[in-house]
């Protein structure tokens, strides 16, 4: 059994702007760490489930780094304003949550419109080079 001054923290956002984390002592059941050699993390996303959050300050008034969380746990940042639009989330606010919690996720690929089509990070847009 962990020590008594082990913490459980979990991810609460009441509202897409607000993100909060509630702390749990003594933590039980799934929330325990029996098992999880020190210094070691154990990352779990419901399956079907995942986030799209952007990882910066914690004042909720201020933008941060857009990523999206698979099931797996893995993070992808999104690079370039359009992404979240061409992924589905162009009409949904993602709460900013501290930067230190996306150390928590193992990073995958970045995401981008370029990266995409294969071509230079400092191409034109594909409706400019098209029209060219």
């Amino acid at each position: 059994m962990p020590p008594r001054h082990w913490r459980c923290a979990r991810s609460c956002t009441p509202t897409p702007t607000v993100a909060r984390v509630a702390l749990a002592d003594d933590p039980t059941g799934e929330a325990s760490s029996d098992g999880l050699a020190r210094g070691r993390k154990d990352v779990e996303v419901q399956p079907a489930g995942g986030a799209y959050v952007e990882s910066g300050s914690v004042d909720p008034a201020s933008d941060g780094t857009p990523y999206v969380i698979d099931s797996a746990g893995y993070k992808y940042e999104l690079v370039g304003p359009e992404v979240p639009d061409f992924i589905g989330y162009g009409d949904t606010s993602a709460p900013v949550v501290p930067s230190v919690w996306m150390r928590f996720f193992d990073d995958k690929v970045q995401l981008s419109v370029n990266l995409a089509r294969r071509v230079p990070a400092d191409a034109p847009p594909a409706d400019v080079a098209e029209g060219s």
